[in-house]
């Protein structure tokens, strides 16, 4: 009973290192799939932008930002690319149909590949074609959840919905088969609508192009091709800014290893208190077995056979302590996947293989360290006195 009180630290501190180490690393993967979903390393983006290195140039280029004619020179100056997308997103737009009161929403004005290019998917009717945008027309497609708010469990398919002082035929409704919900690029998957970026009114002050290679080795010669060109473009005026998703999933494993290392050593605190538990209760038992001791080294015994058996005790006491605390940890690190999974069902469930070794490891170490001072004093005990003892 004493020896299983006394692991029972290094039990929760193993158990803490399996579970927290593991839901670091599924967040790291759930945000991952979501970003290689759309390329992951090949995926780009090119914003409007007011300009920061020429900017007593401002007056030389008099549009704003970027336009469908800066998509078109990259299209033919990039050939390597899987897509070339350019959208217009309007914020907190309202959107109506019939008497119900209006949503407000985001309406994202772009062209047929932003379905391929962002990996979404339709659930019914269809999406925006080549002919709506060289027709002008006012189609619109709805993410789920606005279709649900709008219309019920309606098909809203060949209704008309208001926004802009407009009617708009909705032709399509988004699925909601989408890896990449967890990196939601500013505006909400589920709940936007979709018009095609030559309708009338939208403008032409593109926000964005998005640009996807077909390998992630050209996304460095992607880069320098098409600043080179915009500039260009633009007469010298650097009023765009791109955003390489290589370098922002270089930040999350970043981030995540420094979360994962102070996660590990907050659990590792547990571990250490259970080490210190352990070597008061190793000390403990050489009170008591004070006799055993003598009575050993009378009989020949080594100093080293007396260190190396208690040495021995303490490291089994820890791991054992780590075996259980390991178990307990891979239950409760999948029961909580699940929780989480019926609240979000894009994350990704993941138990660490490293955290397993990890927390078999650093129980290991406590038991070593736990146990030497106490080993050492035992086998440096004199066996007359060890003898003489009650």
């Amino acid at each position: 009973m004493r020896a299983a009180l006394t692991v029972m630290a290094i039990t929760l501190g193993a158990t803490s290192i399996v579970v927290f180490v593991s839901l670091a690393d599924s967040g790291l993967a759930t945000l991952t799939r979501g970003i290689e979903a759309i390329g992951g390393r090949r995926f780009m983006m090119v914003f409007a932008a007011e300009p920061s290195v020429a900017r007593d140039k401002r007056g030389l280029y008099t549009h704003w930002g970027l336009t469908l004619a800066d998509r078109d020179a990259l299209a033919r100056a990039l050939p390597w690319l899987e897509s070339v997308v350019a959208q217009i997103n309007n914020y907190h737009f309202p959107v109506s149909h019939g008497d119900r009161p209006p949503v407000v929403t985001t309406v994202v004005a772009t062209e047929p590949a932003y379905l391929d290019a962002f990996k979404m998917a339709i659930a019914s009717g269809r999406w925006l074609t080549d002919q709506d945008l060289a027709l002008r027309r006012r189609v619109v497609v709805l993410g789920p959840k606005l279709s649900a708010a709008l219309y019920g469990a309606q098909d809203p398919v060949g209704t008309d919905v208001r926004f802009r002082g407009e009617r708009y035929r909705v032709v399509g409704v988004l699925g909601r088969d989408r890896f990449g919900d967890s990196v939601n690029l500013g505006y909400p998957w589920d709940r936007m609508a979709v018009i095609p970026i030559t309708a009338p009114g939208v403008g032409r002050r593109v926000e964005s192009i998005s640009l996807t290679a077909r390998r992630a080795e050209d996304t460095a010669l992607t880069l320098r091709v098409a600043s080179t060109l915009l500039l260009h473009r633009h007469l010298g005026v650097d009023n765009f800014r791109f955003f390489e998703f290589a370098g922002l999933l270089k930040n999350f494993y970043l981030a995540f290893a420094v979360m994962q290392a102070l996660v590990a050593m907050i659990a590792s605190v547990s571990l250490l208190i259970g080490g210190i538990g352990v070597m008061n209760m190793m000390l403990v038992t050489i009170q008591e077995r004070m006799r055993e001791i003598g009575l050993r080294k009378a009989l020949g015994a080594s100093e080293s056979a007396i260190r190396m058996q208690f040495l021995i005790e303490a490291v089994s006491l820890t791991g054992m302590g780590a075996l259980a605390g390991v178990g307990l940890g891979l239950v409760v690190a999948w029961a909580l996947a699940w929780f989480i999974q019926t609240i979000n069902g894009n994350w990704v469930a993941i138990v660490s293989p490293g955290s397993v070794l990890l927390a078999f490891v650093a129980a290991l170490v406590v038991g070593i360290v736990s146990g030497w001072y106490p080993a050492v004093r035992a086998a440096r005990l004199d066996p007359i006195v060890c003898l003489r003892r009650e």
